[in-house]
């Protein structure tokens, strides 16, 4: 569950700490000046214009990122703002609804203090009509991001403010490098424009706001068991009739949540954001996962009974939204008529674990939802802290049950999460399980990507839906899309990968589109022309089909050969030895370079081989045009120095240039295998057969002259528990259990299957 972009269209916010590029030359600075903010403000100002003869960026899109700030800080407004608007121009993306407003805060701020340098001494007033003009300037459909852009995370602004400060009056001489510089001269005109423009700005948007809404902010209801709740509505005050309503149940609250609740306002629905209990003004106890189900069911009941509410409810949302969607599922309600599920989370499923495999991710997101009643983004967005932590315990002989004790913040969550390694009934109470998805008749849309990290989640719901219903009314949408973009509006690249045109696809607006569909019987969402709705990677298209099995209509088989050829095995068409191959890792060594890494953080598009440990097989050079469509299947056939062992498997593309594109990636802990509850651990010395099935699903056209490679590799990273394969559970391992070299022998007869569309 990825949280680096919350909502997606927020990570456009991220303007403000984009990381300058890595310059060699250095610039001087008073280091004395950045001791107090008195003086502080002075010299990034005379630092800025000695940046502006001193620095160039190759790249321009940087290049005009950095000098528009640089003017703004600087006093150039003007210069400053006509800078910013060919900033915007220069986008890539043309068709997306924020652009407009991009930098906004920066516009605005530049244009007031030109208009200060002329005279005017009524600021707030000024600021609100230069605002206005601004707004009335864009289209309406780009209005709803602008707020956004005056709603910073100062205490983080602050907080990275200060530490850069410290290393630089730290270092020797009376220099400072470019790259330091510049990012001290975006922290402080940040702070600069929060302080000057945010609040009459938010009081300008509060004001339009109310002129058409009604809004309620402190929102009370009652949960499952009395259990008190709270949330946010937005009404028009022009509607004369009950209207739907359209509900975001949701663990993160923001001051967001008001935009995101008028945006379905605007589209003719009632708003309604409600939060998890423990959130915003609730005292209760903050349990992820666990009161969601019937608390959501509680809100409905709810808000059916309200004056304005004509008895009919949709859903959306991303994430852990997502799963909201799905718990009150376990008890469905009649008022619920449509949920629209975005990468959405399946406890137990793919978080906190996969494959079997606990991250740490989930000790920093526990922190970020249950420190306090908002969200702590100053601890979760620590990303130092939690990469040291992460390291420490990985040195030491701690088991990792003990990282939040070691964190200094035992979390009893977490311990509570380690206990159930296995989608067992504690995971199965949270959300529908099996014979429950043959109740879910309302008519549902499933959006996910394949580089989501929840994907594995999606298409655990979407399948067992299927399982269990004869004719659900599921519909499912998936493309190039990382886990914020399949909530938002897809970046035009993803890890180096520049998607297709067709690709991009505005899902802010899609789900109002589906909501449209169901409530106003209008036409069904042009993009979804069948059930499923599957961009195929490098084609430029888009494959419709009313079931994954029509799309996935074949499959190619490889084994995996044990001949040898450079450094690579050979995957062949048919079985050509039983010989094996020696996979082996010690998970003790410090040695980074054969850490696995996170799966979000790998490029999907690498100029080299990226595979640095493990064992790559390759096919031969591919003569005709092949479309895949699904998820691999890797059936080993092993024999075992150890009773447990957790892989990691990718498949890449090798294009004709040398380029590796990653297709799909899966993780997987041998002893729970196939959703197994009960743990299987390995005899040591006898021959295991192991079908690792949690690849990621994927659709990628691949061209004559390519290879297709598959990289299998024993998981090994600090930001996942170590299994050191002595049969206990694997949080409670300690490396004194660990006996020497992970070792697999790796038979001929392993079999690789990857579905193709024909």
């Amino acid at each position: 569950m990825n949280l680096k972009r919350l909502v997606g269209w927020l990570g456009m916010f991220g303007l403000l700490l984009l990381a300058a590029p890595v310059y060699a030359q250095k610039i001087a600075v008073n280091k004395q000046s950045l001791r107090t903010d008195s003086t502080l403000s002075a010299e990034c100002s005379r630092l800025a214009k000695s940046l502006l003869g001193a620095y160039f960026e190759k790249d321009s899109l940087s290049y005009y990122d950095q000098l528009f700030r640089l003017h703004l800080l600087a006093g150039n407004y003007r210069t400053g703002v006509q800078f910013l608007r060919e900033f915007r121009s220069m986008q890539p993306d043309k068709n997306w609804d924020g652009l407009p407003v991009i930098g906004i805060q920066f516009e605005l701020y530049g244009l007031t203090k030109e208009k200060l340098s002329e005279g005017r001494t009524d600021t707030v007033l000024m600021i609100e009509e230069q605002l206005q003009r601004l707004i009335e300037a864009v289209h309406a459909s780009s209005v709803s991001y602008a707020q956004q852009y005056f709603q910073p995370n100062i205490e983080n602004l602050v907080k990275r403010k200060d530490e850069l400060i410290s290393k630089i009056i730290t270092q020797e001489g009376d220099d400072v490098e470019v790259k330091d510089a510049l990012q001290l001269c975006r922290l402080v005109l940040a702070l600069k424009i929060a302080s000057a423009v945010n609040s009459p700005a938010l009081n300008y948007f509060r004001k339009e706001v109310e002129k058409k809404f009604i809004i309620e902010d402190s929102l009370y209801l009652s949960g499952a068991d009395g259990a008190l709740l709270s949330g946010v509505v937005v009404r028009k005050k022009d509607a004369v009739n009950p209207l739907p309503v359209i509900l975001v149940f949701s663990i993160y609250p923001s001051a967001g949540d008001i935009g995101i609740a008028k945006r379905a306002a605007e589209h003719g629905y009632v708003g309604v954001v409600v939060y998890t209990r423990g959130k915003y003004l609730s005292q209760a106890e903050i349990q992820p996962f666990e009161h969601d189900a019937k608390d959501c069911f509680a809100t409905i009941s709810w808000l059916v009974q309200q004056p304005w509410c004509d008895g009919r409810i949709g859903m959306y949302g991303g994430s852990y939204l997502g799963f909201t969607q799905w718990s009150v599922q376990k008890y469905p309600h009649p008022a619920l008529k449509t949920i629209v599920p975005q990468a959405a989370v399946a406890p137990g499923v793919d978080f906190p674990n996969y494959g079997g495999v606990y991250g740490s991710y989930m000790l920093s997101w526990l922190h970020l939802v249950t420190n306090n009643r908002m969200m702590d983004y100053l601890s979760f967005n620590n990303s130092e802290k939690w990469s040291a932590l992460y390291r420490k315990w990985f040195n030491s002989s701690l088991p990792f049950y003990l990282l939040d004790s070691l964190e200094g913040n035992p979390h009893p969550q977490f311990q509570k999460w380690l206990m159930h390694p296995a989608y067992d009934s504690y995971w199965q109470s949270l959300m529908p399980y099996n014979s429950d998805f043959a109740k879910i008749n309302i008519p549902v849309l499933t959006i996910t990507g394949f580089y989501d990290d929840d994907q594995y989640g999606a298409m655990y719901y979407f399948n067992e839906h299927h399982r269990y219903h004869k004719q659900p009314q599921h519909y499912f949408l998936m493309g190039p899309w990382d886990h914020a973009g399949a909530q938002s509006s897809p970046a035009l690249e993803v890890r180096g990968y520049t998607i297709d045109s067709v690709a991009y696809c505005d899902i802010d607006a899609l789900v109002f589109e589906w909501m449209d569909y169901i409530f106003k019987k209008k036409d069904r969402p042009a993009i979804l022309r069948d059930k499923i709705n599957v961009q195929l990677m490098g084609s430029n298209q888009w494959i419709h089909s009313p079931s994954f099995s029509s799309i996935s209509n074949d499959t190619i088989r490889f084994y995996l050969n044990p001949t040898k050829k450079r450094k690579e095995y050979a995957l062949s068409d048919k079985l050509v030895s039983d010989k094996t191959v020696l996979l082996k890792k010690n998970l003790r060594s410090e040695d980074e370079s054969t850490f696995i890494g996170l799966e979000s953080d790998l490029n999907i598009l690498n100029a080299q081989n990226p595979c640095r440990a493990g064992v790559n097989y390759s096919t031969a050079v591919i003569k005709d045009t092949i479309n895949i469509a699904g998820a691999f299947q890797l059936s080993l056939n092993i024999i075992p120095e150890v009773r447990d062992a957790d892989f990691i498997v990718r498949l890449y593309e090798v294009t004709a240039d040398g380029h590796y594109f990653l297709i799909s990636s899966a993780i997987q802990r041998g002893s729970y295998l196939n959703g197994s509850i009960l743990k299987k651990t390995w005899s040591p010395g006898e021959e295991q057969t192991l079908v690792i099935t949690t690849a990621a699903f994927s659709a990628k056209q691949v061209l004559p002259g390519s290879r297709l490679v598959l990289n299998l590799d024993i998981y090994k990273d600090y930001a996942a528990e170590v299994n050191y394969g002595s049969g206990k559970r694997v949080s409670n391992e300690m490396p004194a259990d660990y006996i020497g070299n992970t070792v697999l022998k790796i038979l001929g007869r392993s079999e690789l299957k990857i579905p193709i569309h024909k």
